[in-house]
């Protein structure tokens, strides 16, 4: 029977998944196109299980405010590794949905401002690779 998540681990998988979305916003510089890729991205949770939809609908949005590319990739990146290593111990049954969700909302944003640049191109192949889950984006 899987184990319970504790409100370590939601923290994990929501700052994981919300950082992955900031990772693709922030691969191509602008804050208007940033605006309009975060609610592209928010569609996404509707095709989320109820577990994955209440641990990344609850609460605040994490902040990662001042960090550079560079420092979110080097956050978010082992943070996503990690949430598939709780998930797996703990609700394997929700490992592929929480990939999958985290991917559409990614792919929403990139798609947001109506064409995918290759840094975004870029950004969704790490998350993918982090995810054990290969992306197309297009």
């Amino acid at each position: 029977m899987p184990e319970r998540l504790t409100e370590e681990d939601k923290r994990t998988l929501k700052n994981a998944a919300f950082g992955a979305v900031v990772l693709v916003s922030q691969a191509e510089p602008g804050m208007l196109g940033m605006v309009r890729e975060s609610y592209a991205a928010a569609g996404a949770l509707t095709h989320a299980s109820p577990l994955v939809r209440e641990v990344l609908g609850a609460g605040g949005v994490p902040e990662l405010d001042g960090a550079s590319l560079a420092e979110v990739e080097a956050t978010v990146l082992p943070q996503l590794r990690e949430a598939l290593r709780i998930l797996r111990a703990r609700a394997p049954q929700e490992v592929g949905n929480y990939a999958e969700t985290v991917l559409a909302a990614c792919a929403k944003a990139a798609s947001g401002s109506g064409r995918v640049t290759g840094p975004e191109r870029e950004a969704l192949a790490k998350i993918g690779a982090a995810l054990d889950t290969p992306t197309e984006a297009g």
